[in-house]
């Protein structure tokens, strides 16, 4: 009597089988064996090609896996692997969160930024506005921009916007509109910002 189990449904057998039945039910077995190996591409003819495929599958859920660490920026920059995209909370100092660039350099990926109280290059009734220009500690891809959020401003009703953003080498130069309504008091603002792919 062949045993089959119950998940896969693999025959094998099973302790009442014959003696006489032995051969044809581990041929079967066998035969089981050798199209579970087929599924997985093992031609039998390269047996290596079925490691590199496991090999390949297990180096790309690490990749994925690993793509946020935290830790010190000196194990940071002993990361050597870290892929583009990879993302690296500090533990230590500063607590910032870092993003690795296409350039396979690290780059703050997000931050808080404050501006003081200053004069409105407009001001009406109803609202006062004025833009500040700010650079940011970071360096953005060109399939990367900003999101920045109020975070914190003055009395009245206001809200801090991205007007335009200036790519270098070293960091990013930001123009934000700062506009407070119900309220002319020159309060200072605060921002959060976050590298965005678009």
């Amino acid at each position: 009597m062949t045993h089959i189990t119950p998940k896969f449904k693999i025959k094998s057998p099973s302790p009442d089988t014959q003696i006489r039945n032995l051969g044809s039910e581990l041929r079967d077995l066998a035969d089981t064996v050798e199209s579970a190996l087929l599924e997985f591409d093992y031609s039998g003819q390269e047996p290596n090609r079925l490691v590199q495929r496991v090999r390949a599958i297990e180096e790309a859920d690490n990749k994925s896996r690993g793509a946020y660490r935290s830790g010190t920026l000196e194990d940071r920059d002993a990361w050597k692997d870290a892929q583009p995209g990879a993302y690296w909370q500090d533990s230590a100092a500063d607590g910032k969160l870092y993003r690795r660039t296409q350039r396979n350099t690290w780059t703050q990926a997000a931050g808080v930024h404050s501006e003081p109280g200053g004069s409105w290059a407009i001001s009406t009734a109803v609202g006062a506005g004025r833009t500040v220009t700010v650079t940011l500690p970071c360096v953005l891809a060109a399939n990367e921009s900003l999101i920045i959020t109020t975070s914190a401003q003055g009395s009245g009703f206001g809200y801090v916007g991205l007007h335009d953003i200036r790519r270098t080498a070293t960091n990013t130069i930001v123009t934000v509109r700062h506009v407070q309504f119900f309220a002319a008091t020159q309060n200072g603002f605060s921002f959060v910002w976050q590298i965005t792919t678009i």
